[in-house]
């Protein structure tokens, strides 16, 4: 196995361990091996380690596991991290402010947007970010008179688009090439209208070798399409995260698509973050090496005690 096969928990190793000795130490059951270990969280819907247990772990599978770190072996210089810090407008973050406080936003053309639960409220927040907004409803089909779901993107700023189009200016003077993640649709469609001539990861890799070859300058890709498995470092040395990835395994990945061996350049990863939101706290978790999406979900539950709190001292007299 090669990169971080367990880079955010060490549930995925159960796999892995049962392929080598078929259940002899970490036993047959993923259910057992979960309960025995882990705790289960209601807020993410994941399981987490329990304090104590990653050593007994190692202790069962040292005998059939060979630890060979890169820095250990290869010359390589660590990636170069630069935050390029984006600022909302007024107007623009007391709509942020308003949908992270009340779970509910009005926007300028008066449609209203709730987030029904923590996870939609984190997302809406990470949208607002990047600068849309997802509206989901239900509508009626024509065709099946059935109930459809509509999801409608409601835009809010370029702020990202127009840095983004900065670096990439930078890089076509000085010949560089850039690779640039995105999570959200909306983003991709955003940066295919802003930058016509980009090319998008396929989910084969055929893009992989023209990329190698400098025949790609802007590489569109999703963190999941292009975590694992690929060698792109000979195409260039310039990453950009338009939006910010919740997993740390898919982050680390992916810059090790650019900063592995074969790589002569020093690998520059650039964040686009906007201030004073939801981009900064999970960028910090990521850059800790925990798990931001868990760590996001305690502090919402901390906001929507907060708000029920609130909402009592309203109507208790």
């Amino acid at each position: 196995l090669t990169a971080t096969p367990a880079a955010e928990t060490y549930e995925h190793l159960f796999a892995q361990i049962y392929l080598l000795d078929l259940g002899e130490r970490l036993g047959t059951s993923i259910t057992k091996y979960r309960e025995k270990y882990f705790t289960y969280n209601r807020w993410s819907m994941k399981w987490k380690l329990r304090d104590g247990c990653e050593e007994e772990i190692l202790e069962k599978i040292k005998d059939i596991c060979l630890v060979m770190k890169v820095e250990d072996y290869l010359d390589l210089e660590k990636p170069v991290f630069v935050e390029r810090k984006i600022t909302l407008s007024d107007d623009q973050m007391a709509l942020y402010e308003a949908m992270k406080k009340d779970f509910m936003v009005t926007l300028p053309d008066g449609t209203e947007i709730e987030a029904e639960t923590a996870a939609a409220l984190s997302q809406k927040l990470l949208q607002m970010a990047s600068g849309v907004l997802y509206e989901t409803y239900f509508d009626d089909d024509v065709d099946t008179e059935d109930m459809k779901k509509v999801k409608k993107v409601h835009h809010l700023h370029d702020h990202k688009i127009e840095a983004l189009r900065e670096i990439h200016e930078e890089a076509q003077v000085s010949g560089k090439t850039l690779l640039v993640a995105y999570h959200f649709k909306s983003s991709l469609d955003r940066l295919k209208k802003a930058f016509p001539k980009a090319t998008v990861m396929d989910r084969e890799g055929r893009c992989v070798k023209p990329w190698n070859a400098g025949k790609i300058t802007m590489l569109l890709i999703h963190p999941q399409s292009g975590g694992h498995g690929l060698n792109m470092q000979h195409g260039g040395h310039n990453l950009v995260f338009f939006d910010i990835p919740w997993s740390l395994e898919l982050f680390l990945q992916l810059i090790g698509r650019l900063a592995r061996q074969g790589q002569k350049n020093l690998v520059v990863v650039q964040l686009l973050l906007a201030a004073g939101t939801l981009d900064e706290f999970v960028y910090a978790a990521l850059n800790a090496k925990t798990d931001a999406q868990d760590k996001l979900f305690r502090m919402l539950k901390r906001m929507i005690r907060k708000l029920r709190q609130n909402v009592r001292s309203v109507f208790v007299p």
